[in-house]
């Protein structure tokens, strides 16, 4: 099959026009992808600087709470659907393995136990399957962190207590204390 049938062909050109192009150039062609690798660092660097313009008191605010809860022998649980749980499946090995010398911390990303996760979607429903998670492995001093796109905003909580799994399958994990909130 020709690429320029292949479903989505027009999605990845636009995202790589110089893969795409009739160049033959390879001079040209990295000269492409060195001024698009140029452009993504610097919109990177803009993002940074705007997310701790904004929320940086809120999350130093949270580090520190954090920093509390695992000096009382909390731990980290971090949790996504889709490409959020990519991220937190990053977190928790950046907390594990934080280099440069430094004290891994206790960490573990929820959606790494294609078992468990699996299971209870298919029992129980996806919406509670963090929440089950947290509430079975969950204790008062540790620390949940979750990114779901759908909901209207990343959480990061500590979970004094297991959230409500009632019922109720439309129910998304409670908690008594959200940082920042």
């Amino acid at each position: 099959m020709r690429q320029e049938d292949r479903p989505g062909a027009d999605a990845m050109e636009s995202l790589y026009p110089f893969l795409y192009s009739d160049q033959a150039d390879l001079s040209a062609v990295l000269e492409q992808v060195r001024a698009s690798t140029v452009a993504k660092v610097q919109e990177i660097g803009e993002l940074r600087d705007a997310v701790c313009a904004r929320d940086g008191t809120r999350m130093a605010g949270c580090a520190q709470q954090m920093a509390a809860r695992f000096g009382t022998g909390g731990r980290l649980f971090a949790f996504g659907n889709g490409g959020s749980a990519t991220d937190a499946q990053q977190l928790a090995t950046l907390f594990l393995n934080p280099g440069g010398g430094l004290r891994p911390l206790p960490a573990l990303a929820l959606a790494n136990d294609t078992s468990v996760v699996t299971a209870l979607c298919n029992d129980i429903g996806v919406e509670v399957v963090f929440a089950r998670q947290l509430a079975a492995f969950g204790g008062r001093n540790d620390i949940a962190v979750g990114r779901w796109p759908s909901w209207t905003a990343s959480t990061t909580c500590s979970w004094r207590r297991p959230p409500r799994c009632t019922g109720s399958r439309r129910r998304r994990p409670r908690s008594t204390r959200c940082c920042g909130s």
